[in-house]
């Protein structure tokens, strides 16, 4: 497709499919593909009730390539209720292999779906969904300022989710899933999910992998970002990118804007690198914030995140509603390196929130971690505070400050550099790093059959002694 020539009006779009090799090229300004139609009840036979929407496939038990440049343009859309969502696959089946790509400014691919139903319901449209990597394996290239635009129209309720989802490696959360990545790169390369319900989900289900890369002022905007998520395996990379997630769901638990990363027993590994930014908002009452190692609806998970070269996460939440949590029930890590950042506004820092858990935060080379409680080893509750799993701090010339700070149990905190709050110990805390200091800009409480190890002398062999307090 060259120079603003146009097919629209189709219902399926198969490239490469049963053992073929299949190329599609729109090239240039004006030059669409519009896959819109429908197949009626009547067309699909055996009792259907309800049509087929639009569906594109990109490699189908066989190899698909298709290229979105210099302006040109592929939608996939409905305006009716069909049996499922307007949807596009690449890789659908087990050695398949589909690609897409969208490259330089003005090139779109777009998906969308509208309403039905007023105030949404069991009659509702459902909203687009895109897999890279369903059954087989996708790659999905956004390059040079292109852009991939996605926007959920049918309205979703509590008892009727209506999700808009992009999934880079896998089917859905139950079956087992292919292999995807991804990569948006470049100034004005984005992503953008707008609309009911938006899910980006990086490794989808049991045995799905998928890794996904920002670099070089791409954009990322959506609701609910899940790395390694339902028994899948997932790697999420910033490099001098952004990521915006904001709103709240509607459907389900009304979960607020989250980046979420080891769950549902999967593994999720991310990192943010060279000044990458993501800001997490929710101006609603379900808060918003970064989880690793497990959700409640998604119960264990390896999750870990590591940030460096000043990259930063801004939690934007209602009063006490922001988190950062660093292993729920599952395993989690947190490390921040080169002036990195966490600001939590006035919400809390949890690491290894229940028994059996572990988290772990290590901070270094002037980085930084802001919230209104922190628990180490600890858990908020509505009465008090409650032990949890085991959590480790260690600072080495880094900043923690939060008005509250209590180390659990089966808590540590210690090394080098700056807290400012006041800090109750039921664990252990030992600053110093032979030799080092932290400094305390406020309170410190040992309660009962608490440890404070210090370093008082060497013992002449090349070691230290200790003295707990």
């Amino acid at each position: 497709m060259l120079d603003g020539a146009q097919v629209a009006g189709m219902q399926h779009l198969s490239v490469g499919r049963d053992g073929s090799f299949g190329d599609l090229l729109i090239d240039g300004v004006g030059s669409l593909v519009s896959v819109t139609g429908t197949t009626s009840p009547e067309a699909r036979g055996g009792g259907a009730t309800l049509p087929f929407v639009s569906y594109s496939v990109i490699g189908r038990n066989g190899t698909g390539n298709v290229t979105v440049r210099n302006g040109g343009s592929l939608s996939v859309s409905a305006t009716v209720r069909g049996d499922g969502s307007p949807a596009l696959d690449l890789g659908r089946d087990p050695g398949s292999f589909g690609r897409l790509s969208i490259i330089g400014s003005g090139s779109v691919v777009s998906m969308s779906a509208q309403s039905v139903l007023a105030g949404g319901g069991p009659g509702e449209a459902f909203n687009p969904l895109l897999r890279v990597g369903r059954d087989g394996s996708g790659e999905l290239n956004i390059t040079q300022g292109g852009k991939l635009l996605m926007h959920g129209g049918a309205l979703a309720t509590v008892a009727d989710a209506r999700n808009t989802s992009l999934y880079i490696g896998g089917v859905n959360s139950t079956t087992i899933g292919g292999k995807g990545t991804a990569l948006v790169s470049g100034t004005g390369s984005e992503i953008r999910m707008t609309g009911a319900d938006p899910h980006l989900a990086v490794g989808w289900g049991p045995q799905a992998f998928g890794q996904m890369t920002l670099a070089d002022q791409a954009l990322v905007d959506t609701r609910v970002l899940e790395v390694g998520g339902a028994g899948g395996t997932g790697v999420f990379k910033m490099d001098s990118a952004s990521t915006n997630l904001s709103g709240q769901f509607a459907a389900g638990t009304q979960s607020g804007a989250v980046f979420v990363v080891g769950s549902g027993g999967g593994v999720g590994v991310a990192t943010m690198a060279n000044g990458s930014r993501m800001t997490i908002s929710n101006p609603g009452s379900n808060g918003a914030g970064v989880l690793l190692g497990g959700t409640a609806l998604r119960p264990g998970g390896d999750g870990s995140l590591t940030m460096t070269g000043g990259s930063r996460i801004d939690i934007q939440a209602e009063p006490g509603l922001g988190i950062l949590r660093i292993g729920r029930d599952g395993s989690a890590m947190v490390r921040m390196r080169g002036a990195s950042a966490i600001d939590v506004g006035d919400g809390q820092v949890i690491i290894a929130r229940d028994k059996g858990s572990d988290g772990t935060l290590l901070m270094s080379e002037n980085s930084s971690l802001s919230a209104g409680w922190v628990g180490i080893g600890r858990n908020k509750t509505e009465t008090g505070d409650v032990d949890g799993g085991t959590g480790t701090v260690v600072l080495i010339n880094s900043t923690l400050t939060a008005p509250t700070i209590v180390v659990g149990t089966n808590g540590f905190l210690g090394g080098t550099g700056t807290i400012v709050g006041n800090v109750t110990n039921y664990g252990i805390f030992a600053p110093g790093n032979s030799p080092g200091v932290i400094e305390i800009d406020g309170s410190f409480a040992a309660q009962a059959g608490s440890k404070t190890i210090l370093e008082i002398e060497s013992d002449g062999n090349g070691g230290f002694l200790t003295d707990l307090v």
